[in-house]
């Protein structure tokens, strides 16, 4: 991933100030991961709805595939366990 780009920094940015933990694991995030990978599906690089909160252990580890999202990973403002993409959710967790 190039992220010496200022739309990449930008969109970064956005994606840790609004998903402070990690949607794979729940502990504190760090990084941006590509939901679907930027090798299968660049023209989705920038796309918000694309991009999760992701830990460094948990980023490295996914690589470039895709994740299945674990039950355990509870919301940070709620406590639900219920991940993002469960049935009647969007992509922010408490809607």
């Amino acid at each position: 991933m190039v992220d010496n780009d200022a739309a990449w920094k930008r969109i970064r940015r956005t994606v840790l100030a609004e998903e402070r933990v990690c949607y794979l694991c729940g502990l504190s995030a760090d990084q941006v991961d590509h939901v679907l990978p930027v090798s299968t599906h660049p023209h989705l690089r920038l796309e918000r709805s694309n991009l999760r909160a992701c830990c460094g252990p948990c980023n490295k580890r996914k690589g470039n595939r895709v994740a299945r999202v674990p039950l355990r990973a509870a919301c940070p403002d709620c406590g639900s366990h219920l991940g993002p993409n469960a049935p009647g959710r969007t992509t922010h967790w408490c809607l």
